[in-house]
């Protein structure tokens, strides 16, 4: 910020390009795609681990298998949401090449 740049440098810069505003939303159904995806993947491995963890349901668990249960949810949703992200990627650079 003190180098000059402001929050709307890059839609100029993308309507400079000749992008205009569908430019600025390409491939935005992918990112919800993958956002939804990995979200709901790691919220399911979270709850699955923290329950197989903390069986007693009237206990709350102790703070390092909470920290355990995150990570091994986001290592499940990492893993189940890559080849979505994947094609986010590839979505975003096909439409950088020139048609």
């Amino acid at each position: 910020m003190h180098r000059g740049y402001y929050p709307f440098a890059v839609f100029e810069e993308i309507h400079a390009a000749g992008g205009g505003m569908s430019r600025m939303l390409t491939s935005f159904d992918g990112f919800i795609a993958k956002t939804m995806a990995y979200t709901t993947c790691r919220l399911w491995g979270f709850l699955y681990f923290y329950d197989w963890l903390n069986p007693d349901p009237r206990r709350t668990a102790r703070m390092d298998w909470m920290a355990m249960a995150g990570m091994a949810g986001g290592l499940v949703a990492g893993f189940a949401s890559n080849p979505i992200d994947i094609v986010f990627t590839r979505m975003q650079a096909d439409d950088m090449y020139p048609e």
